[in-house]
């Protein structure tokens, strides 16, 4: 009986060391609320599809914030028509305001948090250098602003960041440069994306770069209350 179970334990332990050390691919398709993951381990193939419904529900609120506000313009017309244009002119500056530097400001945001946990990406990237392929990646953004000038700086902002981005991550990834097509619409507001691409890498350091992860965030922690 004891021979049985350290058979059986051994035979667990050899598959489980053979996916850990084999390599896994995972075929990569986000767009704008969905998200389409197929993963391959040897002879298994899984396919996970994630629908965003978080896109769903803020796009039916600013409909329904949209209705409100022109039935209230409506209604102050209708009491005030002075007071209503100046209103609406007011509104309308504080929309065309907001929306010019949306993207930029997004993009913003996400370098500084980038630059907050530079520490802790700079680990991790350590411990997956040249451990992971990256391939046939393609990007597809279509955004427009509202506004032609904003507009054609968000264009030069993104293109800017890609050329920056991509030196260093080849520096610690296998990886070819992405197919890139980015359309700026300098008419309307316009935001849409595709990203496909295809990742190979072993179970093993990922779970080894989890670690990594894991303790930086906590010596980084405990560095910021000291």
């Amino acid at each position: 009986m004891l021979w049985f179970v350290l058979l059986i334990l051994s035979l667990l332990l050899g598959i489980l060391t053979i996916l850990m050390v084999s390599k896994w691919t995972l075929i990569l398709h986000l767009f704008p609320g969905h998200m389409e993951i197929t993963v391959k381990a040897l002879f298994f193939t899984k396919f996970f599809a994630i629908p965003n419904e978080n896109d769903k529900n803020k796009t039916s609120d600013k409909k329904r914030k949209k209705q409100k506000n022109v039935s209230q313009k409506n209604t102050d017309t209708s009491i005030n028509s002075g007071a209503s244009s100046v209103k609406s002119n007011a509104e309308k500056t504080g929309d065309k305001e907001s929306p010019d530097m949306g993207i930029i400001n997004k993009i913003s945001t996400c370098k500084a948090k980038i630059l907050a946990y530079k520490d802790i990406i700079f680990h991790a990237l350590t411990s997956l250098k040249n451990r992971i392929e990256i391939q046939n990646t393609y990007f597809r953004f279509d955004f427009g602003t509202g506004d032609a000038a904003s507009t054609g700086q968000a264009v030069g902002f993104i293109w800017g960041s890609i050329g920056t981005l991509y030196p260093i991550l080849n520096r610690y990834f296998i990886m070819d440069f992405p197919t890139v097509n980015i359309t700026p619409d300098f008419y309307q507001k316009r935001f849409d994306y595709e990203l496909k691409s295809i990742i190979k890498a072993k179970p093993v350091h990922i779970i080894k770069t989890l670690f990594v992860l894991v303790f930086s965030y906590l010596n980084m922690k405990k560095i910021k209350e000291v």
